[in-house]
């Protein structure tokens, strides 16, 4: 043995000697050592057990809400007007894993049949990775195809996937008028995802059953009924009179034609009038709203305002920036399109769903005439439409454009809806009014409550389960700051214990680690021996304790296996968790280990020499 420590081979195999020596020691004082891995079992067992609690428990709750996805959706409180780029700045919001935006409630109710049975429904808008259908396997239904809620299928009488139901949609317009379709069912959920009369659809097809209540035609489904003809808007009036008018009058048309500003007119600001001597002119007033367009009422309160006093009075705009651009030598010019303020005799496009010409385009006599295509852009809105190119001697400039106040007021209508030009009927369209809400889902339960927070921020208030979340959390708080009071008395009561206990073990082996020093093994070699011992101790203890925790834990989850679903436990840790714990109980028994380590810093060989 000396020559093992005083010619040591390598590192290795002193270690295994030292392991060796601590192995025989507690093998020796194998009773004692017994208690003490037994007392430490005893303390690690309750902290697995309150460890246990914890996590089943917290783990269990946050399961069921998870299971539920309704409990990670965020609805808006109110409706508010949304278009595609705000619904694409909300769908961008960190946490926010699906939004499909909604129409108007109203325009959502509609009768289900199936056989014998009908039932009222809601219908709610889906698109793929719907969390409300993947939770439950169900796939994202297409256009002719639906999803049924529970209790809908329930009052269908429980049809199967693959059947088909009838869908009705009725509107009033003078007398009721009711449009159908067939739609196969592609899915039904459980009882567990809602208890609401519903079923999902695509959006796009809701979007058609709100167009058909809105008393408009959809082409797509055979369904009858008007086209969604833009109508015109204007920016103001212009008023041409022979004779002043008197300043009550010009505040009563104000007043009641909703053109709030007043202001004179120069000569020249608007062209010429062909047909009236501009001299004779003794009132040029525009009246305008700076951002509040008005109807064609407008227009008609004015004129009936100024019946008798000798006045003309013309729709205006602000000038829009369109490009014409022509098929043939002509190509592309841009300019300025404003109100022409007279009446064309070529002129009978009006916007009425049924026109037999293009519109009129009037342009300088240096351009040329001809069907060309007319552009124009707000914000991230555009229409192209072909139009007429006629001459106008008026026109002097060439990116001067002119025509009529019809034309205008509808492409006004651009700042605020989508417009679409309409081949068959040569009309200008509507496009698809902005959305009135959404549903959002967040990421996870965790991303519930900010993502609601960055919505208000946006100006939308949304009602979440964030309230429910914040009980788990604090649930999970509570019990952490539980163990860790318990594991703090608990485990530094057996440190001590553990620690106490080496010291003395040193005291009493001292003539024998004395006689380790003689035959040659280093100090540092020599302080491994507790934390070997401890370390030995600390797997002993926490093996004893494992089992004791298995055969309490399956007795917990036995007791409370009724209110259990299938796969939960209210007391279970997960294998790395167990290992984490492991390493804790090893680390806390190393350094439990010092004070001996420290006191075998001053054994020396003499040590021995004085004993014997």
């Amino acid at each position: 043995m000396s020559a093992t420590f005083k010619h040591q081979g390598s590192s290795f195999r002193v270690m295994a000697v030292v392991a060796k020596l601590a192995a025989g020691t507690l093998r020796h004082e194998w009773i004692p050592s017994l208690c003490l891995a037994m007392s430490l079992a005893a303390v690690l067992c309750p902290l697995l057990l309150v460890l246990g609690l914890k996590h089943g428990t917290v783990t269990t709750l946050r399961n069921r809400l998870t299971r539920n996805p309704a409990n990670l959706e965020l609805r808006p409180v109110a409706s508010d007007p949304l278009d595609s780029a705000r619904l694409a700045e909300l769908r961008a919001l960190p946490g926010v894993s699906f939004l499909v935006p909604t129409t108007r409630v109203l325009g959502s109710s509609v009768t289900l049949r199936f056989g014998t049975a009908s039932t009222g429904v809601d219908l709610m808008p889906t698109a793929p990775g719907d969390p409300m259908l993947s939770t439950y396997g169900c796939a994202a239904p297409q256009v002719g195809e639906i999803v049924l809620s529970y209790t809908a299928a329930a009052k269908l009488g429980k049809p199967l996937s693959g059947d088909r139901v009838l869908l009705d949609v009725s509107r009033f317009k003078g007398r009721i008028e009711k449009a159908s379709t067939e739609l196969r069912i592609v899915g039904i959920l459980p009882a567990e995802a809602t208890g609401l009369t519903i079923s999902y659809v695509p959006l796009q097809f809701q979007e058609m059953v709100e167009q058909y209540k809105d008393g408009l035609a959809v082409s797509q489904l055979d369904w009858s009924g008007d086209l969604p003809l833009a109508i015109p808007e204007y920016d103001g009036i212009i008023i041409l009179s022979k004779a002043p008018l008197p300043a009550h009058l010009v505040s009563r048309l104000c007043l009641e034609s909703g053109f709030a500003s007043a202001r004179e007119l120069r000569v020249g600001d608007q062209g010429d009038l062909p047909g009236m001597d501009q001299s004779e002119l003794m009132a040029r007033l525009l009246c305008h709203n700076a951002d509040g367009p008005q109807g064609t009422a407008a227009i008609a309160a004015a004129r009936n305002i100024l019946r008798g006093q000798n006045a003309i009075v013309y729709p205006w705009n602000n000038p829009i920036k369109v490009t014409l651009t022509s098929a043939n030598s002509m190509g592309k010019m841009s300019g300025s399109l404003s109100v022409a303020l007279s009446d064309k005799p070529q002129d009978t496009w009006a916007n009425r769903g049924a026109e037999p010409n293009l519109p009129d385009v009037w342009v300088a006599p240096t351009q040329q005439e001809g069907e060309a295509w007319l552009e124009t852009t707000w914000m991230d809105q555009t229409i192209r439409l072909p139009v007429q190119l006629r001459h106008d001697g008026a026109i002097s400039k060439p990116d001067d454009f002119r025509a009529s106040a019809t034309l205008t007021g509808v492409l006004r209508l651009l700042h605020a809806r989508t417009l679409a030009w309409d081949a068959a009927s040569h009309s200008i369209l509507l496009g698809r009014r902005a959305h009135s809400g959404f549903r959002l889902y967040a990421r996870s339960l965790e991303e519930v409550e900010p993502v609601r927070l960055l919505l208000q921020q946006q100006g939308i208030e949304c009602r979440s389960e964030s309230s429910q979340i914040a009980r788990i959390t604090s649930l999970d708080h509570d019990l952490s700051l539980v163990f860790g009071l318990v594991s703090l008395f608990g485990m530094g009561g057996a440190c001590a214990s553990l620690a106490l206990s080496l010291y003395g073990a040193v005291e009493r082996r001292r003539r024998d680690y004395g006689m380790l020093r003689t035959m040659g093994l280093r100090r540092g070699w020599l302080l491994l021996l507790p934390m070997l011992e401890a370390v030995t101790l600390a797997t002993l203890a926490f093996a004893l304790g494992l089992g004791s925790f298995y055969l309490l834990s399956t007795l917990i989850n036995r007791l409370f296996a009724s209110q259990s679903a299938a796969g939960e436990a209210f007391c279970r840790l997960p294998a790395l968790m167990l290992v984490y714990a492991y390493a804790a109980t090893c680390v806390l028994a190393a350094i439990a280990s010092l004070g001996a380590a420290l006191r075998l810093t001053t054994v020396s060989p003499a040590d021995a020499i004085k004993s014997s």
